[in-house]
């Protein structure tokens, strides 16, 4: 029955005052009635220190308002009741709200200035050792045999259900609470939770950091847990039915509840397993960020897509039916190593192959570019061009070799043409040696050879997902399945440390010597973090800094690397000069010892992007333009940026077009003003323009640039 407007209790207040005065409490509480057609969270309980008996019927109960822990609302006296469509004219509230707890639950109720009309539940109490679900849906292996067990006792069905014993479990029976003594509750076993299913279908139910978790009130005294989990829907599959209720108004109904929604921060078991912040929903999609394993994961439900982020600088992405972007303007790839790509049907590239007129001439909307220092292409069966044009040039030879016939034809005229034409004087041979699909570490050939990849076979619902297949793919890739993922770097760690003392070809400790050794930072890097990780771990009672600083200072001798290895032997980077900066928008300090005022550096890149702020005066520089990554630190002051570059002619610049920009006269004696013009061009369009002025001393040095500097003309207006 649900709780009516105004219901209190059976007895009159108006005819019988002995309540009213009555002790303020708290008083223990049960609930009978959860169901508020009010819809305010009140709740109707029988309190045995006033009944004297739990079992009760509805006129007996009391009603209690839901005392939230946070609530605010917008002032009623701001409320315009001729004005009910205007929200700004309607109360706004705000707070936290916990769902109503389930019949028979225990609470804590008080009665506000004594008044059993003032009566509100205030918290829950807990049922004896009924908290292992609470607030994560913890995992034990004191589970109950489905089918049985072999002669070591070993869970064989469920070990085959899921892969392990180790599974989500529910509350321990309170039937079986006489069989063991307080002190060995946790022994008791524990029924399957339906979660475990969900975590099998995701491909988690043996992974222990993304599906599985210690995560419970129970774990340890005093609990490192801290979350909230809710009560989960009502299972309308369940044929269990309970009378529950006061006597008078017993309903038969469904109290089997799926798993619910639960948000977790535990700071980690005892041996700092564990340390996570999870929020996950009742059906499986999560969110966990485990400072244990290193790992931020993300997924959904079905497992059909996840993504994961790993403290080695590592991102793994699956996708099981699609991954599609799209950009408004334009899409960047840039690799310090390579772009792998791998498709086990076909590769597209494709531009706008459409014209447009400029000028009385066809200039094509899109195109493909193709560089690089070498440019190899192999087919297996053809391979073919086809263009209005096709031209080739060679500054050195051009070698065509066919194995059996070579045949060129211009329907309309051929020409050879050369310093001399010979006609079968070199004779047959082998011109064009054979490509070959090599493996990534071989350079000499095309390094795409194929090669397998442990995966994930789908099946239907119910099985148990394994790694039971290979994958096709290219040398050298990094291939994300379904779960369970193979190369999770808590499972089988891109970088570790086993301190190199197997150096022999294909052992770990000769994988983590080429990454001490690699030619790129960020492999360096990462390698250097596990090393220092395992340093750390074996020196737990030192400082951090203390260790790191030995290490650092040791580095060099214990792994026989330069103590410069972040950038010894590294390609592909140039280094700045001494006093440079690479931040665009770096505020320059200190620029020489006899300059007072700090001036902001003004850098330009090759796109013609401006980064600069509250520049006022000209600097005095070495060496040539400042373009992004050939910085040189700035030395001497020379003379005021207002007046060589000119603000009237930039707002007459602005008001015509770029074209119309004035010439400033040059404002020093012996100095040349070069003036320049940046567009920065996004997605094929022009989004800011930039006009820069150099000067350039011809009293010093023929061509030495005393300074440039740069001012924002405006967006794009017109060309």
């Amino acid at each position: 029955m649900a709780l009516s407007q105004g219901y209190s209790s059976t007895t009159k207040v108006t005819n019988d005052t002995s309540y009213t005065t009555m002790d303020s409490g708290p008083y223990v509480a049960i609930v009978k009635v959860n169901e508020d057609t009010t819809r305010m969270g009140r709740i109707g309980v029988v309190i045995p220190a006033i009944h004297g008996a739990d079992n009760v019927t509805t006129e007996q109960l009391i009603s209690c308002e839901y005392l939230s822990p946070f609530y605010g609302a917008k002032s009623a006296s701001t409320v315009n009741p001729s004005d009910v469509t205007n929200f700004a004219n309607s109360q706004h509230a705000y707070g936290m709200w916990m769902t109503p707890p389930d019949i028979d639950t225990k609470v804590l109720v008080i009665f506000a200035e004594g008044k059993i009309t003032q009566g509100y539940w205030i918290g829950c109490i807990q049922e004896p050792f009924a908290n292992n679900m609470v607030p994560g849906l913890a995992s034990s292996e004191n589970v109950y045999e489905r089918v049985g067990a072999n002669e070591l006792g070993e869970s064989v069905q469920i070990q085959q259900d899921y892969g392990q014993k180790y599974v989500p479990v529910g509350e321990a029976n309170r039937g079986v609470f006489d069989e063991i003594k307080v002190a060995g509750f946790d022994k008791l076993k524990k029924p399957i939770h339906p979660f475990a299913d969900v975590l099998k279908g995701q491909g988690l139910s043996q992974d222990n950091v993304r599906g599985n978790t210690s995560s419970s009130a129970r774990r340890e005294s005093p609990s490192n847990v801290f979350g909230i989990s809710t009560p989960g829907p009502i299972d309308n599959r369940s044929t269990k039915f309970d009378n529950i209720g006061p006597t008078d108004s017993n309903q038969s109904r469904r109290t089997v509840r799926k798993g619910g929604h639960t948000f977790v921060m535990d700071d980690g078991d005892s041996k700092g397993d564990n340390q996570l912040v999870r929020l996950r929903t009742s059906s499986g999609h999560q969110l966990v960020m485990n400072d244990s394993a290193g790992v931020v994961y993300l997924a959904n439900s079905e497992g059909t897509v996840w993504m994961e982020f790993s403290n080695n600088g590592m991102v793994d992405v699956y996708a099981q039916t699609g991954y599609n972007l799209r950009s408004g303007a334009d899409i960047n790839f840039h690799a310090e190593g390579n772009i792998n790509m791998y498709a086990n049907k076909n590769i597209k590239i494709k531009a706008n192959e459409n014209f447009e007129t400029k000028n009385g001439k066809q200039v094509p909307l899109g195109g493909v570019s193709i560089d690089g220092a070498t440019v190899k292409a192999i087919s297996t069966l053809d391979m073919r061009f086809q263009a209005q044009n096709i031209y080739k040039k060679a500054f050195g030879k051009i070698v065509a070799d066919a194995g059996t016939q070579n045949i060129q034809q211009g329907k309309g005229q051929v020409h050879l043409v050369g310093g001399q034409v010979h006609f079968n004087s070199a004779g047959v041979g082998n011109y064009v040696p054979s490509m070959f699909r090599t493996n990534f570490l071989q350079p000499s050939g095309t390094g795409t050879a194929s090669t397998n990849y442990p995966d994930v076979t789908l099946k239907p619902k119910g099985q148990l997902y394994e790694v039971d297949r290979s994958l096709p793919g290219m040398s050298g890739m990094r291939i994300p399945t379904h779960e369970p993922f193979w190369g999770h770097q808590d499972v089988v760690p891109t970088f570790g440390s086993v301190g190199g003392t197997d150096v022999n070809i294909g052992t770990a400790g000769w994988i983590e010597s080429q990454n001490r050794n690699a030619d790129l930072m960020s492999v360096k890097w990462a390698q250097y973090q596990a090393d220092l990780e395992k340093e750390l771990a074996t020196k737990t009672s030192d400082a951090i800094s203390s260790v790191t600083s030995l290490f650092n200072a040791g580095y060099a001798g214990k792994y026989g690397v330069s103590t410069s290895f972040f950038t010894d032997g590294v390609t592909g980077y140039s280094a700045l000069s001494s006093g440079a900066y690479e931040t665009y928008n770096n505020i320059v300090s200190n620029i020489g010892t006899n300059i007072q005022d700090a001036v902001t550096n003004v850098l330009i890149n090759e796109s013609g992007v401006l980064y600069t702020s509250g520049t006022n005066q000209i600097i005095q520089t070495s060496g040539l333009d400042k373009v992004t990554g050939k910085l040189n630190q700035t030395i001497t002051r020379a003379n005021n940026v207002g007046t060589l570059l000119s603000g009237q002619g930039l707002q007459q610049a602005v008001a015509t077009n770029v074209a119309g920009l004035q010439k400033i006269n040059n404002i020093a004696n012996n100095v040349t003003k070069v003036t320049e013009t940046y567009k920065n061009i996004v997605g094929g369009k022009v989004t800011s323009v930039v006009q820069t002025a150099t000067a350039v001393s011809n009293t010093i040095s023929t061509g030495v640039k005393i300074a440039r500097v740069a001012r924002s003309v405006g967006k794009f207006f017109g060309f």
